[in-house]
């Protein structure tokens, strides 16, 4: 896997991918992080910790798809509730199997960003 911005990176087929979240200074609010892939919109993680835990670190896998110039997509939404701390987070860092122990940064979403959805793309 290659790193093309934040928001785009290149796979190879049947590549393994690996997102994790990290959520940092949570205070005594809670976040939920919701994932869905474009070829398994059926297989996302949910996650609600409850208020003023540290959740562990959530870790989603998939597969790129085997064939070539495919593109997939997953979307992450982020919400937090109740008092949060003034710099609360969810992290990404993606890694892909075919590219050893390189971990790339991803988009990080605050708890005061309007937009707390984002979307990444691979191109096979």
């Amino acid at each position: 896997m290659n790193q093309e911005t934040k928001f785009s990176y290149t796979a190879s087929p049947n590549e393994q991918i690996t997102l994790k979240f990290s959520f940092k200074e949570l205070g005594q609010g809670n976040g939920q992080l919701a994932v869905v892939h474009s070829h398994d919109p059926d297989t996302s993680i949910n996650l609600n910790p409850g208020a003023g835990s540290t959740p562990d670190d959530p870790v989603y896998r998939f597969s790129i798809s085997p064939t070539a110039n495919d593109l997939e997509a997953v979307v992450y939404q982020c919400t937090f509730q109740g008092t949060v701390g003034e710099n609360a987070r969810v992290e990404l860092i993606l890694q892909g199997s075919d590219s050893g122990e390189e971990e790339f940064t991803g988009p990080t979403v605050c708890a005061d960003n309007k937009v707390k959805k984002k979307g990444l793309r691979f191109k096979i």
